[in-house]
């Protein structure tokens, strides 16, 4: 955590004194502070990103702003206005400071694509990588990298958890042969494998920003609509973004490995999360078929959910389609008798 507040400051800084490399440090200690769940890091992180990456400021921006409404904390006073806005601690949230940002260059390497959910996927300049052509164990490695996109991860981590039998320096020569053959890989794809596989120390990154991942789309989906709601707006924009943006379970060709069961885990309920917030306010403005769109969503990831299928009947009743309110409120009296519970006269039985 102690890390994570480091490297951020450290990349709002260097972003305020237009450093090089500033971009790629802003991305980097926007994936650490996202990994360690660290979210006042991550808000400082996205402030420096909003300085360095104009393309995307006003997502920064936002996100900044949710993560300050959500939280109640603010930038630092000595954040730069270009840093995506000015700190606001009367109203405790990020406005745009209207100035336009520094452009930085960054190193090209085509433009990277990465899918997580439902699926890896890895598209450079639109090309499907193929990677029939890597061991399974490298696989895993690119897998573990973009889990964990734009943030580093320590060799003995990746050591300890795709090599835990072998000693250090075998684990050691294994991780080396891995990073080697992903890179040529990327090279043949038209990415420059050396950079998109970066070196950070003792540490190896997936060199992409948190937008090119599906992973980070969500995190960033997410936090917008939990912001929102903390500030009684309309969030069913950003929660309809986020189960758009799930599409499957993470990393399902892992199966049950330990390092990405309960990162799965997480983003599953989060996604459940946004299908019942999603209802929820559909349901008040009387957009039904959003309703009936979330909660099949959410029943889908878990078939156990109580609110999703009161929801659901609701939604259903309210629009006249008895027929499918009948079938709703038998198959949710099912769900109820399975758990060992009473159907109540509010759900399942009328």
């Amino acid at each position: 955590m102690l890390e994570a507040w480091a490297r951020s400051l450290g990349a709002l800084a260097a972003a305020a004194a237009g450093f090089p490399g500033a971009h790629d440090d802003a991305v980097a200690a926007e994936g650490l502070a996202r990994a360690s769940g660290t979210p006042a890091a991550r808000m400082i992180a996205h402030a420096a990103l909003a300085e360095v990456d104009p393309g995307h400021a006003d997502d920064h921006v936002r996100l900044v702003a949710a993560t300050s409404a959500e939280t109640g904390l603010v930038l630092p006073g000595w954040a730069p206005a270009r840093a995506g806005g000015v700190a606001s601690p009367e109203a405790g949230v990020v406005e745009p400071a209207g100035v336009q940002p520094t452009s930085m260059v960054r190193p090209s390497v085509g433009r990277v694509r990465v899918a997580t959910l439902g699926g890896f996927r890895l598209d450079v300049d639109g090309r499907r990588v193929q990677l029939d052509g890597v061991k399974p164990r490298a696989r895993s490695l690119l897998r573990l990298l973009a889990m964990h996109a734009g943030a580093p991860v320590h060799r003995e981590v990746i050591q300890e958890t795709l090599w835990p039998d072998a000693d250090a320096a075998a684990g050691g020569r294994s991780l080396h042969v891995a990073l080697s053959a992903l890179r040529r890989l990327l090279e043949e794809a038209g990415a420059t494998g050396s950079r998109l596989i970066a070196r950070d120390g003792d540490a190896y990154r997936l060199a992409v920003a948190p937008e090119d991942v599906d992973l980070g789309r969500f995190d960033h989906a997410i936090a917008v609509g939990r912001g929102a709601r903390a500030r009684g707006e309309a969030a069913a924009g950003a929660f309809g973004a986020a189960i758009d943006a799930y599409t499957g379970d993470l990393l399902p060709e892992e199966g049950p490995a330990e390092w990405v069961a309960e990162r799965r885990d997480q983003y599953r309920a989060r996604a459940i999360e946004a299908a019942e917030r999603l209802a929820e306010e559909s349901l008040l403005a009387g957009d039904l078929a959003t309703v009936v769109r979330a909660c099949r969503f959410g029943l889908e990831l878990d078939r156990y959910q109580d609110a999703l299928w009161r929801l659901l009947i609701a939604a259903r009743e309210r629009g006249g389609e008895a027929g499918a309110a009948s079938r709703d409120r038998r198959d949710y009296a099912q769900v109820l008798e399975a758990l060992g519970v009473a159907a109540d006269a509010a759900g399942a039985t009328t």
